[in-house]
């Protein structure tokens, strides 16, 4: 069994929580200890937040296919590391690591499928309305906080949380 980085990820580093409070990861299967983690404060939160809202701009600036590019890297990685992360939802959820071979593959489609959905943000325009030009353009909302539930992390990364959120944000602070 390997040992798993549990701090904190905030502005490109590894940090400790802020509140000092953590929480056990308890493997389902065998009930043991899987890792001591800590419990994320509001001043870790606000943190995150600070540090992503700093790195927007640049991420906002660039054009949508090397944000793409971005998210298939991701995808390209993903089977890569397809055995690390069948056992972190396997000691984490207790889902069986010969039941995971599907999950990389499918969360690599999901991931591409929305790479491809980044570069077609287009806005639309209409002139039902006399005398008006109606214009939406279709703009990053900025920085979001989420709180996402956490079964078998393989697949609700990809869909519920950083990829697909990508489309509509600039960054994901979860």
């Amino acid at each position: 069994m390997a040992q798993y980085e549990t701090r904190h990820f905030i502005n490109g580093e590894y940090i400790a929580g802020q509140g000092g409070k953590t929480f056990d990861v308890i493997n389902p299967f065998d009930g043991k200890v899987v890792a001591t983690v800590p419990t994320a404060s509001e001043q870790d939160v606000s943190s995150a937040v600070a540090a992503a809202a700093k790195a927007q701009p640049a991420w906002a600036a660039l054009a949508a296919s090397k944000r793409a590019r971005v998210l298939r890297k991701f995808s390209d990685l993903m089977p890569e590391n397809a055995s690390k992360l069948a056992e972190l939802d396997a000691v984490c959820m207790g889902k069986p690591v010969s039941a995971h071979g599907g999950e990389v593959e499918t969360a690599c489609d999901i991931t591409n499928f929305f790479a491809g959905q980044v570069e077609q943000a287009y806005g639309q325009s209409s002139l039902n309305a006399p005398n008006h030009l109606n214009i939406s353009l279709r703009q990053p909302f900025g920085v979001v906080a989420a709180i996402v539930p956490w079964n078998f992390p393989t697949m609700i990364t990809k869909r519920w949380r950083g990829v697909r959120l990508l489309n509509h944000v600039d960054k994901v602070v979860s």
